[in-house]
């Protein structure tokens, strides 16, 4: 369980970095309308609940890996564009 943690941690950040660098002169010109910001908040509390689901009830550490990794890039997403 403590690998799993720290393989989803070092993903995350890894994305979280490369996101946050390619993305940062874009977001300077342009945002996100509400609607659409709205619809990735969404976004990122379904795929949080999705990963706690599979990691929690079946224990399948890719599928909850993968969705926590949607969900952090779902948030990059929100604070580049939407904040």
């Amino acid at each position: 369980m403590d690998r799993l943690i720290y393989l989803i941690r070092k993903l995350i950040l890894k994305t979280l970095i490369i996101l946050t660098f390619f993305s940062i002169s874009y977001a300077e010109e342009k945002k996100y309308d509400q609607k659409t910001c709205e619809e990735i908040y969404v976004g990122i509390a379904y795929f949080l609940k999705a990963a706690d689901k599979h990691w929690k009830e079946t224990k399948n550490e890719k599928k909850a890996a993968m969705y926590a990794d949607t969900a952090a890039n779902y948030t990059t997403i929100y604070n580049t564009f939407c904040k």
